[in-house]
């Protein structure tokens, strides 16, 4: 019985040992498997071939610009600079005063036409300055038995002129007394002021055929003194011809009383 105990503990023991046995060599087995199989996974991979390189450039690469100073690019750029003459400012020029109107000096049969005889005489030289500019000349208040200009009637006469035309002016006369006044007009041989003309039209270089046309009742005249001339009734308006006859031209007009000689 008791070698079948034995038996029976060392067949447990055996199997034991046979089981234990087995099972390590399952476990061999399985690691020399595993083994295997990982050194099939490690196996290295093939080396991949390098990458081709791009060969080196032949161009040699752009030498660095130099920069340039802003003040030499500046004047590079800048075109060259026009000298221009100054061109010195016009000094207005002043237009000088319009001429007065000569038209307004009319030689009529009662005076001019901006004064009638018998009109206050520093009164009427203010006026005829007024258009026609200063006197060119002025006698002054003188005798009047002894003057250039004949024998005048009062005490004093007064001639002013501008260019050709003689106003005369007296203190006394058959137009106006108790003042100095206009008395007397006489326009020519000259004609300045240029265009002075009658009422009618008549002025220097008219003939007497014109004359006579404007004024029917002119009459023409020849004397030893006082040469060829026409009146115009008792108007009060005569001239002096270069001629007698119809073709005799104008060479002056007088106005008022004249003085004798």
């Amino acid at each position: 019985m008791r070698i079948a105990s034995d038996r029976g503990q060392n067949g447990g023991m055996f199997r034991s040992t046979f089981a234990w046995g087995s099972l390590l060599s399952l476990a061999v087995v399985a690691t020399a498997c595993a083994g295997g199989g990982r050194e099939r996974a490690i196996t290295p991979a093939p080396t991949p071939a390098p990458a081709t390189s791009s060969p080196p450039s032949t161009v040699a690469p752009a030498p660095p610009s130099t920069p340039v100073p802003a003040s030499v690019s500046e004047t590079a750029a800048a075109p060259a600079p026009t000298t221009v003459a100054a061109v010195p400012a016009e000094t207005p020029v002043t237009p000088p005063p319009t001429a007065p109107a000569a038209s307004a000096i009319v030689l009529r049969a009662d005076g001019l036409g901006v004064a009638t005889f018998g009109a206050e005489a520093e009164s009427v030289i203010a006026t005829a300055s007024g258009v026609l500019g200063p006197a060119t000349s002025d006698s002054g208040w003188i005798a009047a038995f002894d003057s250039p200009f004949g024998v005048c009637p009062g005490e004093q006469v007064r001639g002013v002129s501008w260019g050709d035309l003689l106003l005369l002016f007296g203190d006394e006369t058959i137009v106006a007394a108790g003042q100095r006044h206009l008395f007397a007009f006489v326009y020519g041989p000259g004609a300045n002021p240029a265009g002075l003309v009658t009422a009618e039209g008549i002025g220097l270089g008219a003939t007497m055929a014109q004359v006579q046309a404007a004024y029917p009742q002119a009459e023409q005249y020849s004397d030893e003194f006082l040469g060829t001339g026409f009146v115009v009734g008792a108007a009060g308006r005569a001239g002096v011809l270069d001629m007698p006859g119809e073709t005799g031209i104008v060479k002056s007009i007088s106005g008022g009383a004249l003085c004798g000689v």
